[in-house]
């Protein structure tokens, strides 16, 4: 084979490689994304529990904390845009396959989200704490119909 065409094929073949390697890195970039906002998604609901569970006399934060879950809720739909599943993930193939479905119940959060924010700025705690139920219901709604199942 001549040099040339060795040389030619060589550069194909890198090139081919390290295209390869960009749409992986892309792929996990997407991922690690994800991971962040449902993170941070987790650890709002998780300050929440915390001033309910232990009666901290924050009740005014929690109005913050559910603007926040709101806030980033409405982010999760250009979270998951890009389909994938490489790498560590716990997202399901339904997210893709029931695309609408998802986002519905993604808006369902930011909604019963939204609804806790106001009953924080006006309610009991008895009151908070039955929307904080709601809003666990819409989360766990949707991680149900598309996380992987816990192992």
């Amino acid at each position: 084979m001549n040099k040339k065409y060795v040389a030619v094929l060589v550069v194909l073949m890198s090139l081919g490689l390290f295209a390869s390697t960009l749409s992986a890195q892309e792929d996990s970039a997407y991922v690690e994304y994800r991971q962040a906002l449902m993170k941070s998604l987790g650890t709002q609901m998780g300050s929440i529990g915390a001033i309910l569970k232990n009666r901290l006399p924050m009740k005014e934060n929690i109005a913050s904390h559910a603007s926040i879950i709101a806030i980033e809720s409405e982010l999760l739909p250009s979270g998951f845009e890009k389909e994938t599943l490489a790498g560590k993930t716990e997202a399901s193939p339904a997210v893709w396959q029931q695309w609408e479905q998802f986002k519905a119940a993604a808006m369902a959060t930011g909604k019963e989200s939204q609804k806790l924010a106001d009953v924080a700025g006006s309610g009991s705690m008895g009151d908070i704490a039955g929307q904080m139920k709601n809003l666990g219901m819409t989360c766990g709604g949707c991680h149900k119909a598309f996380r992987k199942p816990k192992s």
